[in-house]
C-alpha cells in the first residue's frame, strides 16, 4: 500500500509540473500563479561561510559561483561563498490533490547566488537534502530532481539533530533565543537579505528532464513569526555532507540576526513552492547591480 501512494503520488505531481505554468515571486510578493504545494514551515535559517574551493566542486555542469551582494564584504571572510543551512519541519499540502497531506522533517544544504550559463543569475543550487517522509523523499526526487537522501531526526524547542538511516555519523545543532517572536521584518533589519535569497530559482534535474526547477514563495505578512537566535552546529562525518574531505568534525558558531548583519533567524512561515515547468528570472539581481560585489571574482 505504501508503495503504491509513493508510486500514484510521484506520478500526480509530475504531470502537475508538465501541465502548468509557476509565477514569479520576488522579495515576498504575492506570486502572479499560485504555488502547486503549501506548507506550514518550522525552521531555523543559518548563513555561514564556506571557502569557496570547497563548494565549486558540488556545483553541476554549466553553474559557478556568483557575485554577492555588498552584505557580504562586511561579513563573510574574503574567498567564502554562502551556504544557507535551513532546519525545517513542514506540514504541507497540495494544491490540485489536496486529499494529500504530509508532514515531515527536513534539513537542506542551500548554495544561493549560483550562475548559470543559459539561465542566468541568481540561481539556488541544493546539493542535499534530508528528509524522514518517504513519500515526499521519492517524490523530491522526481518532482524535483533533487538529492533527497533518508535520515532519522531528533527534533525538540532548541536543539535539531540528524543521522543518515543506518549510519552512525551525525549533525548537530542547537539553538538559543535571543529576542522575543516579531511579524515584523523592520525589527529585523537584515531579515531581507534571507528573504531575498528564498526568491532565488533553483536548478535540478528531474524525471522529465527539466534542468530549470522551481521557486519558493515564503508570505512574509503579519501571520509570519520570526525570532533572532543564535545556533552552534557540529557535523561528525563526510557522509553527512558531501564535500571537504578531511574537514571533519567540522563546527560553526552562528550569531543571532540582531547580533551580527548575517546570522541565524528561526522562523513560521507559510510557504509555497511552484511547479517545474517554467519561470523567469528577469527580475533578480544581475551582476551589474550596484549591490553586486564583484570583487572576489
Amino acid at each position: 500500500y505504501l508503495m503504491m501512494r509513493v508510486l500514484v503520488l510521484v506520478l500526480l505531481l509530475a504531470c502537475t509540473t508538465a501541465c502548468f505554468t509557476a509565477g514569479e515571486a520576488i522579495k515576498g510578493d504575492e506570486p502572479d500563479w499560485p504555488p502547486v504545494t503549501t506548507c506550514q514551515d518550522h525552521a531555523w535559517f543559518a548563513l555561514v561561510p564556506q571557502r569557496k574551493e570547497l563548494l565549486a566542486p558540488l556545483l553541476p555542469d554549466g553553474v559557478t559561483l556568483g557575485p554577492l551582494p555588498a552584505i557580504y564584504n562586511t561579513t563573510f571572510p574574503p574567498g567564502t561563498h554562502p551556504i544557507l543551512w535551513e532546519f525545517g519541519r513542514v506540514d504541507c499540502k497540495f494544491k490540485y490533490f489536496p486529499f494529500i497531506n504530509t508532514t515531515f522533517n527536513e534539513f537542506k544544504m542551500e548554495i544561493p547566488y549560483c550562475r548559470h550559463t543559459e539561465y542566468g543569475y541568481p540561481l539556488m543550487y541544493k546539493p542535499i537534502i534530508y528528509e524522514d517522509n518517504l513519500v515526499d523523499r521519492m517524490g523530491s526526487r522526481a518532482v524535483y530532481g533533487l538529492n533527497a537522501q533518508a535520515a532519522i531526526f531528533n527534533r525538540s524547542s532548541n536543539e535539531y539533530a540528524l543521522s543518515p538511516s543506518g549510519d552512525n555519523s551525525r549533525l548537530d545543532a542547537r539553538f538559543t533565543p535571543t529576542g522575543n517572536w516579531t511579524s515584523r521584518v523592520s525589527e529585523l533589519p537584515f531579515m531581507q537579505e534571507y528573504i531575498d535569497i528564498n526568491t532565488h530559482p533553483w536548478l535540478c534535474a528531474n524525471v522529465l528532464r527539466q534542468t530549470r526547477c522551481a521557486m519558493n514563495y515564503y508570505n512574509w505578512n503579519t501571520t509570519t513569526l520570526m525570532r533572532p537566535a543564535s545556533m552552534q552546529l557540529a557535523i561528525t562525518a563526510p557522509d553527512v555532507i558531501p564535500m571537504m574531505k578531511g574537514q571533519y568534525p567540522m563546527h560553526w558558531a552562528t550569531p543571532a540576526i540582531n547580533q551580527a548583519q548575517l546570522g541565524t533567524v528561526e522562523i513560521k512561515a507559510t510557504v509555497g513552492t511552484t511547479n517545474t515547468s517554467h519561470y523567469t528570472n528577469n527580475n533578480h539581481t544581475t551582476t551589474t547591480n550596484n549591490n553586486t560585489n564583484n570583487s572576489n571574482y
